[in-house]
């Protein structure tokens, strides 16, 4: 579920103080003109890793970064930084112990950034790659905003408001022979975790705001993420598939007179229906929902 977090230090000079006192911290010092108070000012950048999590205090803030669910499977023994398995609720408590221990300082006094992570790992009963490179087409009529395909990553990332969907190729980054998808949501506006009532780290140990992340997560994919069964594959007539493949390109939506977009919109989603064209769709919902209630209660 939880993947990537940043959180800010409410008063970092009490964290810089414990983490010196107890682990000793590694320092960066510079000096630079400010133009506005016409002056040298020194920086300083005091930081230290404990396994992948980065802690780091500058002059202006406080804050430690990366994935807890990496975090968790380097406390058990990993031996590379990996987040490829499950990742419960029960797991993601023992990670906040371990920042909590680490940093001596409460988690309800740490604000989150706006770059908090959410996501699943799916097996799932088709071609990963066919899926994110040729059915996962549009967000809310809107193409990818990043694309890579290489022998050891596929990922694709569409992104919407204050929000990005991130679908990669796990089993292809971590030389799994399953096909292994992971799909994310990631924030990327505060206002998007705000909306949610969610603000301290404090908040993630709660269930009730799990359940308010994978609902905004479900939504956005059952009602904006275009995910069609490759039309290629599909024994229609070569009419029929220019009309759905127009579907799926953006350029389309973007020339339609206003007046049109609306049922043009129904027409689409009927015809797509009609020639079931959304039984991938239907199954990653049904995985994720499966998914999700597994880990929670774990």
């Amino acid at each position: 579920m939880i993947d990537y977090i940043k959180a800010y230090f409410t008063d970092k000079n009490a964290v810089f103080n414990h983490l010196k006192s107890a682990y000793g911290m590694n320092s960066i010092h510079y000096s630079s003109f400010n133009k506005t108070q016409q002056e040298m000012i020194n920086y300083d950048t005091h930081y230290k890793d404990f396994f992948n999590l980065n802690f780091k205090i500058t002059n202006k803030n406080g804050y430690f970064q990366n994935s807890l669910h990496t975090l968790f499977n380097n406390l058990n023994g990993s031996d590379i930084n990996r987040n490829d398995n499950d990742f419960s609720y029960s797991n993601l408590l023992t990670a906040l112990d371990f920042v909590t221990d680490i940093s001596d300082y409460p988690l309800q006094e740490c604000n989150l950034s706006s770059q908090l992570e959410f996501g699943f790992n799916l097996e799932v009963p088709f071609d990963v790659d066919d899926f994110i490179l040729n059915q996962c087409v549009l967000l809310n009529y809107k193409p990818h905003t990043y694309l890579e395909n290489t022998d050891t990553k596929t990922l694709k990332s569409l992104t919407n408001g204050f929000y990005r969907l991130k679908i990669y190729n796990k089993g292809k980054q971590f030389s799994n022979p399953n096909q292994l998808l992971r799909i994310e949501l990631k924030f990327i506006d505060k206002r998007g975790i705000q909306k949610l009532g969610i603000n301290k780290l404090s908040d993630l140990a709660d269930k009730e705001n799990l359940f308010k992340i994978y609902d905004l997560m479900y939504r956005l994919i059952d009602e904006k993420l275009m995910i069609v069964d490759n039309i290629q594959n599909q024994t229609f007539s070569n009419y029929k598939k220019r009309k759905l493949y127009n579907f799926c390109l953006p350029k389309y939506w973007n020339e339609l007179p206003k007046l049109k977009v609306k049922s043009e919109k129904l027409r689409c989603k009927k015809m797509f229906l009609k020639n079931n064209l959304l039984t991938n769709k239907k199954i990653l919902l049904e995985l994720m929902e499966s998914k999700f209630y597994e880990l929670i209660d774990k």
